[in-house]
């Protein structure tokens, strides 16, 4: 099973694993409340399109989840009063059965986010800096993989194992576990 918080080519790529991978068999719920056309008009391999914000969907979604299972977070970046990062860390991460991944989208750690996405696109995003603190002395999650992390340090192991990845000049996908 596999939930999608904020949904676009991401959910393509999802419902193609289902599709060619898994015949279909994988349950895969889309969270957007602002879906585009596609999704709107279905696309097979994906089971259910949720059109809400993460914070007004029916808790159960997230409770439902079982080990092995898949939480795939593209949020707005963003902590604030209010926001959906906050529901994330607050509500969602907590409740979480042992053994569900999450994987975090645009995640720079141990980095600071592109210069370019803060000076001249003036971004203010600051969700791994609440993952950072999140998983500082937390011995309920494991980190699995961090893309951003692997690439810029270690590129010729990533380069050897996946020598035929293309997204070998990028990568933000963090992924952890709960315990």
């Amino acid at each position: 099973r596999v939930v999608e918080v904020g949904s676009g080519f991401s959910s393509l790529v999802t419902a193609d694993v289902n599709r060619r991978m898994f015949g279909g068999a994988m349950e895969v719920t889309c969270i957007e409340p602002w879906p585009r056309d596609f999704l709107v008009a279905g696309v097979q391999g994906i089971t259910r399109l949720v059109r809400s914000r993460m914070e007004e969907a029916d808790p159960s979604v997230f409770g439902q989840l079982e080990a092995g299972d898949v939480l795939f977070i593209d949020s707005s970046h963003v902590s604030k009063a209010g926001s959906d990062v906050n529901f994330l860390f607050f509500e969602v991460l907590p409740q979480l059965k042992s053994g569900v991944y999450v994987h975090l989208h645009d995640i720079f750690l141990p980095d600071e986010y592109p210069r370019a996405w803060v000076i001249d696109e003036e971004r203010s995003w600051n969700e791994q800096y609440l993952l950072h603190a999140f998983l500082m002395s937390n011995r309920d999650w494991r980190v699995v993989w961090m893309a951003h992390y692997m690439l810029s340090r270690h590129r010729a192991a990533v380069s050897a194992v996946f020598p035929r990845c293309p997204a070998l000049g990028a990568g933000g996908s963090f992924w952890m576990q709960r315990l």
